[in-house]
């Protein structure tokens, strides 16, 4: 499964392409050099500047993010699932606040079948 910072990277490197692939300051080059930090104040930029998308550039971008082995558009939008990644990334549930967010995630079709089976083995493992 990718890194919360792979998914980020190509979900920006996506919504930023450009034709200049030398001097593209959104490449997964470029983004790959960043902190996770920096890297998720780029992904809020982009969903900033998705938001003003029209519904219909929303559905052809959540498909090519989807073509891509990426979340949806709708993802990145639920502050749910940016939480969801921080605790993957760390592998444990610590809080109830964080198990709350697993269970009401894992039952939606914001995840993909691969993050699904993710949490549905945090939620076994939690204590």
């Amino acid at each position: 499964m990718k890194s919360e910072k792979e998914l980020l990277i190509g979900f920006v490197s996506h919504v930023f392409k450009s034709s200049d692939t030398e001097n593209d300051t959104f490449s997964h080059s470029a983004l790959a050099k960043l902190s996770l930090t920096s890297i998720r104040m780029v992904a809020s930029d982009a969903l900033e500047a998705c938001s003003g998308l029209k519904k219909m550039q929303q559905d052809k971008l959540s498909s090519e993010l989807q073509e891509l082995g990426l979340p949806p558009l709708e993802a990145y939008q639920n502050r749910g699932f940016k939480e969801f990644l921080k605790i993957v990334g760390r592998g444990k549930i610590r809080k109830e606040k964080e198990l709350r967010v697993i269970q009401s995630l894992s039952e939606t079709t914001i995840l993909s079948p691969e993050h699904q089976k993710i949490a549905y083995e945090l939620l076994d493992t939690y204590n």
